[in-house]
């Protein structure tokens, strides 16, 4: 092993991704900067992601590769927390691949502008020239580290394209995972949880260089599917965000807010209704808080906001005419 100083830690959860595996490998073991802990967590792939996983141990000294029981995203991630050594974190979902200069260059800023946060622009891919560079933070528009603010300012950019409640665009500083875990059993764990990395950070920089490169080729990913699972697990995850947030009292998040009662506006028009349910009334105090009327939202969703207001027993059946709610036995994987 070369000298562990600046040594990265790379976390990659691995889950039945075998199609797309190799080439994520490829690209991180193909970084030009190699002082490097690559960490795959196997979690329970019933493919052949685990073998591709130690075909790459026995080729590459730097892998480690944990097998675990399936527990989801959050428990892979959190393993890969609890075995990282190095002072500086990478995540890097196993269907993506990043730029063979990510390290090098994340690395490098980071020292260079002494920062605790790197923020790094995105692809989404297939690669399509006609379509923009996503992340792109529009007051550093040079190829060097020009926007640098504290994590409570950040929390203005979670909704943002350039920052995002994502965890693998960014360089993060292993010691503000210190006391966090993602929550295990939810989807979109990132949106209550970056904030709660980011918020203490002191140095949040930004990096108009196109480093990762995001797959939207994966149709198993979550994110390509909307059921009730997904829909509560967002509006759950966006109101841990807003807790959160509000508890210290930040500025400037209305479009965290937004983007909370979207979820919690998904989630009463998608899910069955029980008025008893915790989660129900959560969402149906956000929705009522909202003036529909002073936002951008169109005319269709105006009237429904206004019928949830005036009577909610009819929204629920306008919802389920509309073919709009789920039955509770669809997929709720």
């Amino acid at each position: 092993m070369e000298d562990t100083e600046n040594r990265i830690s790379i976390i990659v959860p691995v889950y039945n991704c075998a199609s797309y595996l190799q080439r994520c490998l490829d690209s991180i073991c193909g970084q030009t900067f190699r002082n490097l802990q690559i960490i795959l967590v196997d979690d329970g792939s019933t493919d052949a992601s685990g073998a591709i996983c130690d075909r790459c141990a026995a080729e590459d000294a730097r892998v480690q590769v944990i097998h675990q029981e399936n527990g989801g995203i959050a428990a892979a991630r959190n393993c890969g927390l609890k075995h990282a050594r190095g002072p500086w974190l990478l995540f890097v979902d196993s269907d993506d691949w990043i730029a063979p200069e990510l390290c090098a260059t994340a690395l490098d800023q980071a020292e260079r502008h002494q920062l605790d946060v790197l923020v790094y622009s995105y692809k989404h891919c297939p690669l399509d020239d006609s379509k923009p560079e996503r992340g792109r933070f529009p007051a550093a528009e040079s190829s060097e580290t020009e926007y640098v603010c504290d994590g409570r300012k950040a929390m203005q950019y979670l909704t943002c394209t350039y920052v995002g409640n994502m965890a693998w665009n960014k360089l993060w500083k292993r010691e503000l995972f210190d006391g966090i875990q993602f929550p295990m059993g939810v989807n979109y764990e990132d949106i209550g949880t970056i904030c709660q990395v980011l918020y203490p950070a002191e140095r949040v920089g930004f990096l108009n260089q196109r480093l990762y490169f995001y797959n939207t080729e994966n149709a198993g990913s979550i994110m390509h599917h909307e059921n009730i699972k997904n829909n509560t697990d967002s509006f759950l995850m966006w109101d841990q965000q807003i807790r959160f947030l509000e508890s210290r009292q930040v500025e400037g998040i209305q479009a965290n807010r937004i983007a909370w009662y979207e979820a919690a506006y998904r989630y009463l028009v998608t899910c069955p209704h029980d008025r008893k349910d915790p989660v129900y009334r959560r969402a149906a105090r956000t929705v009522r808080s909202f003036d529909m009327r002073k936002t951008n939202a169109g005319r269709q969703r105006i009237l429904m906001w206004k019928l949830f207001m005036i009577c909610e027993p009819l929204f629920d059946l306008v919802c389920r005419i509309s073919g709009k709610r789920e039955h509770p036995d669809t997929d709720r994987s």
